[in-house]
């Protein structure tokens, strides 16, 4: 190592990579240009990640001599299409710029009449050009990810018929999951025995509670796995509810217990048997279950229907409470004042 020595002391540097090399930009100390534009536009410069143990050195001969450590990767943002200014509106513009410190009536107003009695006004782009993931300047849509993304839910129509389990779905979030994905699946199976449809906040009611099972992972990873136990239906009495695989519940009449009700009131859904009152009411009462399924009622007749339009129809919405009002500054005080 004797032939390796440090320049000072060692010094935090930022390290820019341009493409084409150097000769092609300028670099004023505060900003980036390209050398021969006639728009002397500054390029932006993104942050890259940097390698902890990334050193500027030279080296000559044998020996290699240290100037810092990189502490910022700086690369310029790269546009997604530039529009270059025509020479003739350069001519134009530069010289009506020059003409904008005499005299507007004599000399800029005879150079612009001039020029546009036989030629028109000059295209002047607009000097900005669009940066990669920045759209904001020509209000374009951005697209993230223009690739198809694949879907893992299974997503019925109510009409449709009950799909089964997709080996692939399956292998994918396993790749996902990793080596517990066996373990997770058993813990969220168990849900499904005690119900074979469920909501999801009910699910994520059920994870919460079982959090040890599954260490310090994240509903946002777990509930992937669902995608390997359940479908889910797009229409109908169950809409956005998860239905165990293997189950059909347009062929069981005890189904209803697990049909939406929207209580339009407020925007709320709810499962029939998640609203223990609602539930008990239809179970004792014959006349509001149906043995034959109806696409648009389900198992649950009309008057069914009509029973929880009424109860949550005559419900108020509860309102906000209040804040308790403040005391008044001067209550108990022994003084008058001038308002008194």
């Amino acid at each position: 190592m004797g032939n390796l020595f440090a320049k000072e002391k060692l010094k935090s540097l930022s390290l820019i990579t341009l493409p084409g090399g150097c000769d092609g930009y300028v670099w004023t100390g505060e900003s980036l240009h390209l050398r021969e534009s006639p728009q002397k536009k500054e390029i932006r410069l993104e942050e890259r990640k940097t390698d902890a143990n990334m050193y500027v050195a030279s080296k000559e001969g044998d020996t290699v001599l240290i100037y810092g450590q990189v502490d910022m990767h700086l690369q310029p943002i790269l546009s997604d299409f530039y529009i270059p200014m025509p020479h003739e509106s350069l001519t134009f513009y530069k010289e009506m710029g020059e003409r904008m410190e005499g005299s507007i009536t004599t000399e800029l107003a005879k150079y612009f009449n001039r020029h546009t009695s036989s030629n028109e006004v000059p295209f002047y782009p607009v000097p900005v050009t669009t940066l990669s993931g920045v759209f904001k300047y020509y209000n374009f849509k951005e697209f993230k990810n223009t690739q198809k993304r694949r879907q893992l839910v299974k997503k019925i129509r109510i009409e449709e018929e009950v799909p089964e389990a997709d080996p692939a779905i399956e292998k994918s979030v396993k790749k996902q999951i990793g080596v517990r994905y066996g373990e997770f699946k058993e813990v969220l199976m168990l849900a499904f025995k005690k119900r074979r449809v469920w909501p999801i906040k009910g699910l994520e009611k059920y994870f919460k509670e079982h959090q040890k099972d599954f260490q310090a992972w994240k509903w946002s990873s777990v509930k992937n796995i669902l995608a390997c136990i359940a479908y889910t239906y797009s229409t109908g009495p169950w809409k956005k509810l998860w239905v165990q695989y293997g189950y059909n519940p347009t062929k069981d009449q005890e189904a209803y217990k697990y049909q939406v009700y929207m209580w339009k009131n407020v925007s709320k859904a709810f499962v029939i048997m998640d609203n223990p009152e609602v539930y008990e009411k239809i179970k004792e009462t014959p006349e509001f279950t149906q043995r034959v399924f109806s696409a648009r009622t389900g198992f649950l007749t009309d008057k069914a229907l009509a029973y929880m339009h009424k109860k949550f129809s005559e419900m108020a919405v509860p309102e906000p409470e209040k804040p308790a009002e403040q005391p008044d500054l001067f209550h108990s005080m022994d003084f008058e004042t001038l308002d008194n």
